[in-house]
């Protein structure tokens, strides 16, 4: 493969919230997948790990390790923190009212 096209691919990728990177160090190959509707497993096309969508690592049993639990969220939202649509919770520390989810969804403070 030309490094144009991989420059090419790699620019999609950067430009999308639908896209992550499978967790497994010898493959991270680029996973396409809509983190708003999608809950449970997913297979890398590559290399074939079973991942959790949720949480993006190594496909479990049981909640993610990453999950907050209900109280640990609601104070975190009294402190000021915002939820994404994706789940995640952001945090403005300084700077513009724009901040940026780890989803590459835009929020306004």
């Amino acid at each position: 493969e030309g490094e144009l096209c991989k420059y090419k691919r790699f620019q999609n990728e950067v430009n999308t919230n639908e896209v992550r990177y499978c967790p497994e160090p010898r493959c991270a190959a680029a996973i396409r997948y809509d983190f708003r509707r999608s809950k449970g497993t997913s297979s890398c096309s590559e290399c074939g790990l079973s991942i959790c969508t949720v949480c993006f690592s190594v496909a479990h049993e049981g909640t993610c390790s990453s999950q907050l639990s209900v109280i640990e969220t609601a104070l975190l939202l009294r402190e000021g923190y915002r939820k994404c649509g994706c789940g995640a919770l952001v945090e403005r520390v300084e700077g513009c009212t724009a901040v940026v989810c780890v989803c590459k969804q835009k929020l306004c403070y």
